[in-house]
């Protein structure tokens, strides 16, 4: 959002307080993002053009499979600071990490 995409941007989040958190800074940045307090995997991502994902390499391996089904050719995924066992990266790029001080965030299509 940050960046300057001006499509609809749609978070979905199950823990209460993630969500709240999100939806609280949500106010003073005025961000364009929409936080929903869902369960990703019933969330309609079959139109979505990419997909950002923060969560344990053992949560995506069981994920990626679900990921590959729902996604059409060419949406862009990507994951802070876990790779995707078996999905090879288009690009690793370097942010400020939440787990750590510097974190890779892997970039991947379908």
């Amino acid at each position: 959002a940050r960046a300057g995409y001006k499509g609809p941007l749609v978070g979905y989040e199950r823990a209460f307080f993630p969500w709240f958190h999100s939806k609280f800074w949500s106010a003073f940045d005025r961000s364009s993002v929409l936080v929903r307090r869902e369960d990703f995997l019933r969330a309609p991502l079959e139109d979505a053009k990419g997909v950002y994902v923060f969560l344990l390499s053992s949560v995506l391996a069981d994920l990626a499979p679900m990921l590959r089904a729902r996604l059409a050719p060419g949406t862009v995924v990507v994951s802070a600071e876990f790779a995707i066992a078996g999905w090879t990266p288009e690009q690793v790029l370097a942010a400020r990490g939440v787990t750590s001080k510097e974190a890779k965030v892997f970039v991947y299509r379908v």
